[in-house]
């Protein structure tokens, strides 16, 4: 396979190990709430206006694992198109440092937020996409923390 032209946006790798960590992260919130769930301790967590049963939430870990495989996938793939060798480089995948989905510095909510938000960067947008010259580089501005910061490419 020759090399790539020019090496892929590294914020690819970044946003993929952003995503991994969130998975990882979500998936002892949903086991922790599952098992006080099962011991009748009340009900803790609705959706809308149902109650959540432990079946439910342990489904949900389930959900959150499955997706974060592809999450891996979609990362080494990146790997390959990048030429960045070996391109499956983790035996395990790993948290980037995320310790919460939601609250925290730490948290998937504030790794991912910068490549999400127009408010902060040029995020994506279908929108955008349909009714502009899509932009050479999806990268948002930096402010994502320093492991999860975008790359200032603008290609």
């Amino acid at each position: 396979m020759p090399p790539p032209e020019r090496p892929p946006c590294p914020c690819s790798n970044a946003l993929e190990n952003a995503f991994i960590g969130a998975y990882l992260t979500a998936m002892p919130a949903f086991s922790l709430m599952a098992a006080n769930t099962s011991t009748n301790r009340g009900v803790y967590y609705k959706l809308g206006n149902s109650n959540l049963s432990a079946d439910q939430l342990a489904y949900f870990y389930q959900v959150c694992a499955s997706i974060m495989g592809v999450e891996a996938e979609h990362r080494a793939l990146g790997r390959i198109i990048g030429g960045q060798d070996p391109a499956n480089n983790r035996c395990y995948q790993q948290t980037a440092g995320l310790d919460s989905v939601f609250t925290g510095t730490k948290s998937a909510v504030v790794a991912l937020t910068p490549f999400l938000t127009p408010a902060i960067g040029p995020a994506f947008s279908l929108k955008r996409k349909r009714s502009t010259k899509m932009p050479r580089s999806l990268c948002p501005a930096s402010s994502a923390p320093r492991r999860f910061r975008p790359c200032t490419c603008r290609r």
